[in-house]
């Protein structure tokens, strides 16, 4: 994963930076190992100047990706909560019923009604959320990979690849 080409690449420069450390005829050999080693990781990590495009980009798509977790977690939640106060709804209209009573009143089928209704706009809500969430994830994505089309340096243009290995958002979206 990319996790270990994090470690590959810090590995390879922290290896380079101790082959000129021990080769180091005084401090300043030195701390241009260092500067060299620094250059050189956020250069591959695509911390510097050059791929911040790439990285702003990057950054809006992992956040439409979080916030997409927290509207599929709130939407998992109210789902489970209305099919409590639905099981709790039956049984307690089982329960008048076993006891010779009506199974429900007007009192308790307008509170239902007001329930399902506030249910029903809970979900519409977290629908239009998940359609914003999924426009604006496109939209990320689309502008990500064209950042990377445009890129200079073949490792990070080789990424596009990576994320569109079967070019399936390029069917889906207007990227070239």
């Amino acid at each position: 994963g990319s996790s270990g080409i994090n470690a590959e690449y810090g590995e390879c420069s922290w290896k380079e930076m101790e082959g000129a450390v021990d080769s180091a005829e005084n401090l300043d050999d030195i701390i241009d190992a260092h500067k060299k080693f620094v250059s050189t990781v956020s250069e591959r990590l695509m911390l510097d100047e050059d791929h911040r495009m790439v990285m702003v980009k990057l950054y809006s798509v992992f956040s439409h990706a979080i916030n997409f977790i927290a509207v599929y977690d709130e939407a998992s939640d109210v789902l489970k909560r209305h099919e409590i106060v639905k099981r709790d709804r039956e049984l307690k209209i089982r329960a008048n019923t076993d006891q010779g009573g009506w199974g429900t009143n007007a009192a308790t089928e307008e509170a239902g009604r007001a329930e399902d209704m506030k249910f029903k706009e809970t979900l519409s809500r977290l629908s239009q959320n998940f359609n914003t969430i999924r426009g604006g994830f496109a939209t990320s994505l689309e502008d990500l990979l064209a950042a990377l089309s445009k890129e200079q340096d073949d490792t990070v243009k080789f990424l596009s690849l990576r994320i569109d290995f079967n070019e399936f958002y390029r069917g889906q979206l207007k990227v070239k």
